[in-house]
């Protein structure tokens, strides 16, 4: 976990101050927490506001429950979060003057374990198992990223592809099968299949009901499936687009070309719409060849995974992996063969953030790119401003790692900027 292992320097000890390590934007340790608290507070606030509302509008919810429920939710899920990140810092303090010094484990890992365990248990139950999977999903990418640049593992050519193509044959078995692990699986797969031929379009179908009216069928609900699908993908990714520039997208509303064109909307697109469309195909081709009900849908899900080729992407796959994992070990605790608990998700959830904690203090590097600016977002970039001259006698090169992110950051920036400058250029010269 992170540096947590393999290292000899979980045995030194610091016996300096948690302001001097920790909070060094101020020397109280209540000011500090109740401060980095405000600021996660705000800044998660801005995240779940749009994305609740996403949700009501998609689930067509009424006025009545955005103002008596909606409300309530983004509140308590920016207090959840607030938490995670004001209790870090608080319990940075507490572990100092408890053990009256700084251990490796008390540094990062202990911190992040016990805030991230009290505010989870402040958000909602229901919402608790998708945390815990998303969670669990990025700490199981920064694992392997440790393990591969210890050169413990080597990396799979393709292997994002075969954890998609599994974790989809899953998914999609339990979802026709009617026993997926959670209403968001239901949601996510039943609206690419959405679309239906309206009836006076099948009776418009040339022929009577038989063979070549079947295959007209399946062909023009097929089309109507990865049109719908195709719209789908590019709505949500420009969507996506939009909610990361956030308020820059209103100074300049020349941004709105940039995020309606981007090369990866296509890509996107085009994944989602032959994922749909490839399962329809294959499925019906093996009923036609009498494959049993589960094994069909198993070998349809599998192969209509090998859309992940048009995107390749690590962080959906190993979510989707987790995911059909978490199917797996739900079906074997209704068959009795595995045990549950009732908290299992909130260890899970604590297990893991205490991970990425961790790894983001000592080995920010072996953190998805992506990830570490959330926390340095809704940080207030206060994560910056521990003192990692200190931190480094742990024989992490904490600082040095922390400035391969920065560069990474700045590279990513002025690409940015070149494409900018360029897509300018460009309406210049057409103009």
């Amino acid at each position: 976990m992170g540096a947590i292992f393999s290292r000899p320097s979980q045995w030194i000890v610091l016996e300096d101050d948690c302001y001097d390590v920790g909070h060094t934007w101020s020397a109280s340790c209540t000011y500090s927490s109740l401060e980095l608290f405000t600021i996660v507070f705000l800044q998660a606030a801005k995240i779940y506001l749009p994305l609740y509302i996403f949700g009501d509008i998609v689930r067509r919810k009424s006025l009545k429950f955005f103002l008596t429920r909606t409300i309530w939710y983004v509140l308590r899920s920016s207090i959840f979060l607030g938490i995670n990140g004001g209790g870090f810092v608080t319990f940075i303090c507490l572990l100092r003057k408890l053990f009256g010094r700084f251990y490796f484990l008390s540094a990062g890992y202990l911190p992040g374990l016990c805030s991230s365990l009290c505010a989870i248990l402040t958000e909602r139950k229901s919402r608790r198992g998708n945390l815990s999977t998303y969670v669990a999903t990025i700490a199981l990418e920064t694992l392997y990223r440790l393990m591969k640049h210890r050169g413990y593992v080597q990396p799979l050519p393709y292997g994002e592809v075969m954890l998609f193509c599994f974790g989809s044959a899953v998914l999609f078995h339990s979802y026709k099968s009617k026993a997926a692990a959670s209403s968001l699986t239901d949601f996510l797969i039943g609206i690419l299949f959405k679309p239906k031929i309206p009836h006076k379009f099948r009776k418009a179908l040339p022929g009577r009901p038989g063979i070549v009216h079947d295959v007209l069928m399946f062909i023009a609900n097929t089309t109507l499936v990865s049109l719908w699908s195709f719209g789908l993908g590019y709505a949500m990714q420009t969507v996506l687009n939009a909610l990361q520039l956030g308020m820059r997208i209103i100074k300049n509303p020349a941004r709105i070309k940039q995020v309606l064109t981007k090369p990866y909307n296509r890509h996107f697109s085009s994944f989602v719409a032959s994922f749909a469309a490839s399962f329809k195909i294959i499925n019906a081709l093996l009923r036609l060849l009498s494959v049993p009900r589960d094994v069909r849908l198993y070998l349809s899900g599998f192969f209509a995974g090998l859309s992940m080729l048009f995107i390749r992407s690590n962080a959906m796959s190993l979510y989707v992996f987790v995911k059909a994992l978490e199917i797996l070990y739900f079906r074997g605790v209704r068959a009795g063969w595995l045990w549950s608990h009732y908290y299992g998700d909130v260890v899970i959830y604590s297990i893991s953030t205490a991970m990425l904690f961790h790894s983001a203090l000592f080995e920010a590097h072996n953190l998805r790119l992506s990830y570490w600016r959330f926390i340095d977002r809704v940080t207030g970039q206060r994560l910056r401003d521990l003192n990692y001259d200190i931190i480094d006698e742990y024989q992490t090169d904490s600082s040095q790692l922390l400035h391969i992110i920065e560069a990474q950051e700045q590279q990513e920036r002025r690409q940015q900027m070149q494409r900018e400058n360029r897509t300018r250029g460009g309406e210049r010269t057409t103009s």
